[in-house]
């Protein structure tokens, strides 16, 4: 092989492999490298479930704001509660500049004569790092795939035989550039129908054996 051969060759392999670490590390860190574009991710049906006509008066009594439009760090949100009901929970997890930050909220909320709007919240708030430490949390967490489980909807047959007045699971994860949410019905009973739903319910027992 000629000298020149040698050089052009060398360029190309150092080219392949700069643009296959690039592919990679994208990938590897969808939620923590920055681009121009933002990406969102709400299923339709969604819009129109009761954690929607409640969520912008829970944010705006706790002072919290929507993460809908991006978060300038990670955060993720765990909502909990039952159709109907004045009683929620809400588990709020940021990692800015590598450190991380969990508030956990029970909820009372105070409704108006017509039930369709809030008018105040009775809050119960505890702020505290988990037990083993936020490396060994976030690890466990992010291995149950929080970031990246799909809507309950898109699994096919899910919602058979569900009760209507069943707990639902909504979590909420944000960055500078990401949004999604998406939700799960009553998962201790459909934890053994599908793997997704019991790693819901892992996450859930994860929080209450750590905070």
């Amino acid at each position: 092989m000629s000298f020149n051969a040698i050089i052009v060759w060398t360029f190309f392999c150092v080219l392949q492999s700069c643009f296959g670490q690039s592919r990679f590390d994208k990938k590897s860190s969808a939620y923590n490298h920055k681009e121009t574009s933002f990406d969102k991710d709400i299923p339709p049906n969604k819009w129109d479930t009761s954690y929607f006509k409640i969520k912008k008066g829970i944010e705006s009594n706790l002072g919290i704001g929507s993460i809908e439009n991006g978060s300038k760090d990670l955060q993720i949100r765990i909502w909990r509660g039952f159709p109907h009901t004045d009683f929620m929970q809400l588990s709020i997890f940021s990692k800015r500049d590598n450190n991380w930050s969990a508030y956990l909220y029970n909820l009372v909320l105070h409704y108006n004569r017509d039930f369709d709007s809030i008018i105040a919240i009775t809050k119960d708030l505890v702020e505290k790092p988990p037990c083993s430490g936020w490396d060994s949390f976030a690890d466990s967490l992010f291995k149950l795939d929080v970031l990246y489980l799909p809507d309950d909807s898109k699994i096919e047959n899910y919602h058979d035989n569900l009760s209507m007045d069943s707990e639902t699971i909504t979590i909420e994860i944000a960055t500078e550039n990401n949004y999604r949410i998406y939700s799960y019905a009553d998962v201790k009973n459909s934890s053994h129908k599908t793997k997704n739903a019991k790693k819901v319910l892992q996450i859930l027992e994860l929080i209450q054996k750590e905070f």
